[in-house]
């Protein structure tokens, strides 16, 4: 409500509709937990708490290996807010205490440099301006995202940029954030280890820009706008449940228009039942469609090596983004040229 959203409860329906994060609700990836530390530290932004502040992004810097970075973000924010020093300094102690603690354990101050999974040049700098164009981050947006929050969370950013949307614009530090991280760092060897996922981290600030990007439409066409939202949310539920079961349903010619009549059947027949049901109850419910229609599974972003289920239960549970959950265990875990086109998404690694 801080933001000036008209349904606050809508942006935790688009944070549900994010593919990966519905995915990652049964993994033991690290995305989620800071996910949730990020929004405890939006939340205290957005209400002008710097305490919150500090709580949410100090768990941000013990979270995940770029947590620092956003935990900088947050007191760099604080100082420049209102010079609100002591929440920006608390934001690092849990940080430092991890760090001390582990150089009494291992008798050793730099043991965090020394045990860094991540260190011997799996992880590097990438300094090339033709990431600016070619840069992961738009291909795990195209991979994560159902086509119409795509949509939705541009046009919140747009108004963020605008003058309209001044209270939203702290949303879009940690998606610049992110995006240097996924432009600008080779991860793995030859990129291969680069994940959607990664994602998932910055949900919470994306499914509030979809929301605010949501009111900006319904009240910009609230004739038009609905329909075309619920048209344009079928046909990519339609794409993401052919992908999940595109194993199953190989070799069947009318699968893909059955799927897609099926879908825009849906949505038609949501528009009909608007005066009983509001736009975001009936975006939601064809937004759900994938993750309630798809094997189980199919949305989990692990490695590939970690999938294996779904082949040995007869579905090559593959996810919309092209990322083989079980069979495509040997293809993706080894060692790779790369020239290799990633399977399924048409995307050559560069």
């Amino acid at each position: 409500r801080a933001l000036g959203l008209a349904r606050p409860w809508a942006a935790g329906l688009l944070l549900v509709a994010q593919y990966d994060f519905f995915g990652q609700a049964s993994s033991t990836m690290t995305e989620l937990p800071f996910a949730a530390a990020l929004a405890v530290a939006l939340w205290g932004w957005a209400e002008d708490r710097p305490w919150i502040v500090a709580a949410g992004a100090a768990w941000c810097a013990v979270t995940r290996p770029e947590g620092a970075l956003f935990a900088a973000l947050f007191a760099a924010g604080l100082v420049a807010r209102g010079r609100r020093v002591a929440p920006a300094l608390a934001i690092f102690a849990p940080l430092l205490a991890w760090v001390a603690t582990g150089a009494a354990v291992w008798r050793d101050p730099l043991w965090w440099i020394h045990g860094n999974p991540y260190g011997g040049g799996m992880v590097a700098a990438r300094l090339d301006l033709r990431q600016l164009a070619d840069s992961f981050f738009y291909e795990a947006m195209r991979q994560s995202q159902p086509p119409v929050l795509i949509l939705l969370e541009a046009a919140g950013a747009a108004l963020a940029i605008g003058g309209r949307g001044r209270a939203l614009r702290f949303l879009l530090a940690p998606i610049a954030a992110s995006w240097v991280l996924l432009t600008f760092l080779r991860i793995g060897p030859t990129d291969a280890w680069r994940e959607s996922r990664y994602l998932v981290s910055i949900a919470p600030a994306l499914g509030l820009l979809a929301a605010a990007g949501l009111d900006a439409v319904l009240a910009a066409a609230p004739r038009l706008g609905p329909p075309a939202l619920l048209a344009a949310a079928a046909l990519g539920a339609a794409r993401a449940i052919l992908w999940s079961w595109r194993s199953a349903l190989d070799g069947i010619p009318w699968a893909a228009g059955a799927a897609h009549a099926a879908l825009l059947l849906a949505a038609a027949l949501l528009w009909t039942l608007r005066r009983r049901l509001p736009p975001r109850v009936a975006l939601g419910l064809l937004l759900a469609a994938p993750l309630a229609c798809s094997p189980p599974g199919a949305f989990s972003r692990h490695r590939a090596d970690q999938a294996a289920a779904s082949l040995q239960r007869g579905t090559d549970a593959l996810a919309p983004n092209g990322i083989a959950s079980e069979g495509a265990t040997s293809r993706r875990s080894a060692a790779r040229d790369p020239g290799d086109a990633r399977p399924g998404d048409g995307r050559r690694v560069p």
